[in-house]
């Protein structure tokens, strides 16, 4: 009777000794997921801060890429797009791993775009129409931004694995990103000056 009871006994800690374990694990694994959705916002801005340093730091080198064909002041030959050189700006965009395939495609689109607006009202002089600005940021002061990348206030909404964000940058303009997350990292769809409302 004692070996019964012994026996009871032990496979009773045993089993609740699984009971415990599976706890721990299904514990554990609802907080890693509460953990996630709580940094899913911080993640989604540090992913737009990421890449405004990334580009910062590599603003300089992506200037160097001649975009348009044409020499100012040549009235022989209109600009037009350098597509092999834009081919190789894209390429550098996404090696930064922090923008997504329709991010990408949104500037072969504008380069395809630009070259057949030249084409229509030929350009012999000056910035060529749609280059006049960064191209990053859509604006003509992007110091602006890149100045103060740490101090950004950004203000995002997340609806499942699509992500809009807004950074104020005066009283009057905001700059607007939008975003995706695959693999559970964000990656920018599109940056874009809007007014302020």
């Amino acid at each position: 009777m004692k070996k019964c009871v012994l026996i009871i006994s032990i496979s009773m800690v045993c089993l609740n000794l699984k009971v415990i374990a599976h706890l721990k694990h299904n514990i554990s694994n609802n907080t890693q997921t509460i953990i996630a959705n709580a940094h899913t916002q911080d993640s989604l801005e540090g992913a737009i801060k990421e890449y405004l340093k990334w580009y910062r730091a590599n603003r300089t080198r992506l200037e160097k890429f001649q975009l348009v064909s044409g020499t100012p002041g040549d009235s022989t030959r209109p600009y037009k797009v350098n597509f092999e050189q834009t081919d190789l700006y894209v390429k550098e965009l996404n090696k930064s791993g922090l923008v997504s395939e329709e991010y990408i495609n949104n500037y072969k689109q504008y380069f395809k775009t630009c070259n057949e607006n030249l084409r229509k009202n030929p350009q012999y002089d000056g910035p060529a129409d749609g280059f006049g600005i960064d191209l990053v940021l859509q604006t003509q002061e992007p110091e602006e931004i890149l100045d103060n990348i740490d101090e950004l206030k950004v203000i995002s909404k997340i609806h499942g694995n699509l992500g809009l964000a807004s950074i104020p940058v005066s009283k009057y303009m905001k700059l607007q990103i939008s975003l995706s997350r695959l693999h559970e990292r964000w990656q920018i769809n599109s940056l874009k000056f809007i007014p302020s409302h």
